[in-house]
């Protein structure tokens, strides 16, 4: 059977999808928001706060260091609170958000790749695209553009960092400011508790 070359698989029903539209991140984006939301349901709004800036962003977030300082709070901080709460890594959700954005982008097979990879903003195309394929996903950046979707790649972000850790995201509160006895103070050159 013919199909069109911008036809995809579908990963849910194994049947063909239409060719995809020519904003490919909204629509995952959109889709994404929606089915976290759903998951999260009755989590804290800083959580969702995160998830949103996460997702919502025009260009994704390459470090931890830039999304922490859009959340306004220590990237240090942040990590630590990721840690604590046993979460992975907020690299690996970071790295997640930017493979669903690659592969919706790729989507559209009139778009080259070097044209998606400036969009998703990262400089050392292609020897960080084919590190990061290879060491995530186990495949070579051809491989990964013929069979993951933006669909595909959402629902392993959610199977892999939203749904097995549904109850810690439920009470975890990564932008909250920390209680006073918490804190610590600096006292003429010593750290008072």
């Amino acid at each position: 059977m013919m199909r069109d070359s911008r036809t995809r698989p579908c990963v849910q029903c194994g049947g063909l999808t239409a060719p995809p539209d020519t904003d490919d991140y909204e629509e995952i984006r959109v889709a994404a928001l929606r089915e976290i939301a759903a998951d999260l349901e009755g989590c804290h709004e800083d959580a969702w706060r995160l998830w949103r800036t996460l997702i919502e962003t025009e260009v994704p977030f390459t470090n931890a260091i830039n999304f922490s300082t859009a959340l306004g709070v220590k990237e240090g901080t942040l990590q630590s609170r990721f840690a604590r709460a046993g979460l992975p890594p907020l690299k690996k959700y970071l790295l997640s958000v930017a493979l669903m954005r690659l592969a919706a982008g790729l989507e559209d097979s009139r778009r080259t790749l070097l044209a998606v990879v400036a969009d998703l903003g990262w400089p050392s195309y292609p020897q960080s695209l084919a590190r990061i394929t290879h060491t995530t996903m186990g495949t070579n950046v051809a491989d990964f553009r013929a069979r993951e979707t933006g669909r595909s790649m959402l629902l392993r972000l959610r199977r892999l960092h939203v749904i097995p850790y549904l109850a810690v995201w439920r009470d975890f509160r990564p932008l909250a400011e920390l209680a006073p006895a918490m804190r610590r103070v600096q006292v003429a050159g010593s750290v008072a508790p």
